[in-house]
């Protein structure tokens, strides 16, 4: 039954499966999953999905080319689509009882108000040209009120065109208000302020219940009706600021904590209304304490009050709400796989039957449930599954699939991971991951790819990669290291990575290399080190390392300078003091350390570039600016070393298909000269 499986009944999607030689395009790996935003009705017999309308992924990709070619190119900040479908699945009858299509938008997210109700993030464009030189299109969204049977419809915020005008984004449901099913709360913008409004969804009339300030971008509600807690931030969005009432009912801040690069509060992020008013639930890593854990925070006390989700060497990840109550369910953190533990015993037990189901070798996501979670939907993910649906009867004791998660993908065409431990040389122990090429036997050598994760505060796990399903398929093995510095393994392990950016880090990548050597499995001479962002970074080291570790290098959207990226830190386009100062600890003192980090920057030792290397950026990259790749261009030319180069019009993280088909086709070619493999010509 865990075997991979056909698509059922009447969503009748086409799926012509490779031969066991034949090679898929990148776009199988790297698309999205056929079905997303999946949730039960509350009475637990409907699935709302949604699907992308038919793509012409050859068209997308002539797209991409013309963009860079063009002389005024369009700035584009929204993923290109060709729309997406709503289906209305019946669970009970196991068919589809209703689609409809939005030919020209996308769908974010889907939201049961009631049986016959849908709420409906859908995606709009404002496209704005400056001077006739180029254009920018800015991502919009809006939330629509459907009755799916009758196909009578409202947008929200339809009384108030103020709101309307002043809000790109205007699809915030903070409470889904389940004792009130005509109306909902959500978060907008009026004259600049994010205030909590109450939101009726049969008319689509609002009214405001409370007003934010100047840095407002949150609430937390009280179960009620109303607002118990205001997030603010400051205007670099580098602090959060957490504000609650007082006696007389004015806001008053309790707490103030640092955001990271991604918009995320490591030390206290809240994730729930808690169990009495003046409480929350956090996901937080007090100082004294060496793992994130799932606590209980008392305002008015202004304490933690109870721990209620804890391990003693991993650090929790996030917190699971109930979509239809908003209250707490759980949390998840990574030991290698997706683990989620449970307020409800009775409910986990479940899970963990779902778990045994798939022999503990996949990760189960619980993604969406009725009301009394009688049915429970599971999207599963293993290296060999990729993103496929069951639904679980809660009552039967029954699991059932339901969809595949990419039809073009069969088991037979994904390898196997095996997951491997190393101590470096300093004695610290690495968790890696090792997919093992097709055709080639788990203990032969083969030509190696060292896949080094971003971040670096991230970390990998046993799941599916398409990097690495992608390149194993074209005959390389693949090795994904969480090196000192990466997430989700403790205070400790994280900070050692700290202003070890081309050290002890780059060192754990090579004693992993060196590792797998040992073990017999490496060819040598075939050794190609491919990484993002953070990883890019380390590839490009490796390149000026003169170690003979690596054979080539390639590096999509990495650091080049660090003494300018951590000046960028602050004066970038999310940059402030904070952000600055959580540089410097990180990286480096632009000052103070100049000379430790011109020594382990790429771009100020282009002369030492000794092996091939493909440089990848994207040229709207707010992260890691575009700036950085046209330095280390620039100086490699200047040196008179030579290199290959691929620019798209896309952000740090590749927003549109064609710019990642693209440019793994790129690296498909560059791996393929250099340490062997194959190559395929399909898009």
């Amino acid at each position: 039954m865990r075997k991979y499986f056909f698509l059922l009944v009447s969503l009748s999607f086409c799926s012509t499966l490779a031969a066991a030689e034949e090679l898929l395009s990148p776009a199988a790996y790297f698309k999205e999953p056929a079905l997303r935003n999946l949730q039960v009705s509350p009475n637990g017999r409907y699935l709302a999905m949604v699907r992308d309308m038919p793509l012409d992924v050859e068209k997308i990709m002539r797209e991409s080319e013309r963009e860079q070619e063009s002389e005024t190119p369009q700035l584009s900040f929204t993923s290109k689509t060709g729309g997406d479908q709503l289906i209305i699945y019946d669970l009970d009858e196991q068919r589809t009882v209703d689609a409809a299509n939005f030919s020209k938008n996308s769908i974010y997210w889907l939201h049961w108000a009631t049986d016959d109700r849908l709420l409906i993030s859908i995606s709009a464009s404002y496209n704005l040209k400056y001077r006739n030189q180029f254009v920018i299109a800015l991502p919009a969204s809006r939330t629509m009120s459907l009755d799916w049977r009758t196909k009578e419809s409202v947008l929200l915020f339809a009384n108030d065109r103020a709101v309307t005008r002043q809000n790109l984004t205007l699809s915030r449901i903070v409470d889904p208000l389940p004792e009130d099913p005509d109306h909902v709360l959500m978060a907008a913008y009026k004259n600049g302020d994010l205030d909590l409004w109450r939101v009726n969804v049969l008319s689509g009339d609002s009214k405001k219940i409370e007003s934010g300030a100047s840095g407002t971008f949150g609430w937390v509600t009280d179960g009620d009706g109303g607002a118990s807690f205001r997030l603010d931030q400051n205007t670099n969005g580098t602090i959060m600021r957490v504000y609650a009432r007082n006696a007389k009912g004015r806001w008053r801040k309790v707490v103030a904590t640092r955001m990271n690069e991604k918009g995320e509060a490591p030390e206290f992020l809240p994730i729930a209304k808690g169990r009495k008013q003046n409480e929350m639930y956090v996901l937080a890593t007090p100082k004294d304490e060496q793992t994130a854990t799932i606590k209980v925070y008392d305002l008015a006390l202004g304490a933690f009050t109870d721990t209620v989700a804890a391990n003693d060497h991993l650090d929790f990840s996030g917190g699971l709400i109930d979509p239809n109550t908003g209250e707490y369910m759980g949390a998840w953190f990574i030991d290698d796989r997706h683990q989620l533990v449970l307020q409800n015993k009775t409910l986990q037990k479940h899970i963990d039957a779902v778990n045994a189901f798939f022999e503990n070798d996949a990760n189960v996501h619980l993604i969406a449930a009725s009301s009394d979670q009688s049915r429970l939907v599971f999207r599963v993910n293993s290296p060999t599954i990729s993103d496929d649906v069951y639904v679980y009867d809660y009552e039967e004791r029954r699991i059932n699939p339901l969809f595949a998660g990419r039809p073009d993908l069969h088991e037979t065409t994904l390898s196997e991971v095996e997951i491997v431990s190393y101590k470096t040389r300093d004695g610290l122990d690495v968790v890696a991951y090792l997919t093992n090429p097709s055709g080639v036997d788990a203990e032969q050598p083969a030509p190696l790819v060292v896949l080094p994760h971003g971040g670096p505060a991230a970390r990998d796990s046993y799941r599916y990669d398409p990097y690495a399903q992608f390149l194993a398929s074209r005959g390389y093995r693949v090795f994904q290291p969480n090196f000192r510095g990466s997430s989700g393994y403790g205070r400790a392990f994280l900070e050692a990575g700290y202003g070890e950016w081309g050290g002890a880090m780059q060192n754990d990548l090579t004693d992993g290399v060196n590792y797998l050597r040992s073990q017999g499995l490496v060819l040598e001479d075939k050794i190609c080190i491919v990484g993002a962002s953070y990883g890019g970074y380390a590839a490009l080291v490796a390149a000026m390392s003169g170690s003979g570790n690596y054979t080539c290098a390639v590096s999509i959207a990495g650091v080049t300078d660090l003494v300018e990226i951590v000046k960028y830190a602050k004066n970038g386009t999310s940059g402030g003091e904070d952000a600055y100062q959580l540089a410097i600890q990180k990286i480096g003192h632009p000052r103070q350390d100049a000379e430790k980090l011109i020594s382990q920057s790429p771009a100020r030792n282009a002369a030492k570039f000794n092996i091939p290397v493909l440089i990848i950026h994207g040229k709207q990259d707010s992260v890691v600016p575009y700036s950085q790749a046209k330095k280390l261009m620039e100086a490699l030319d200047a040196a008179d070393v030579s290199y290959e180069k691929y620019i798209v019009n896309d952000e740090h993280t590749f927003k549109k298909l064609g710019s990642t088909v693209q440019s793994m086709r790129k690296i498909e070619a560059f791996l393929a000269s250099h340490i062997g493999g194959k190559s395929g010509r399909s898009f």
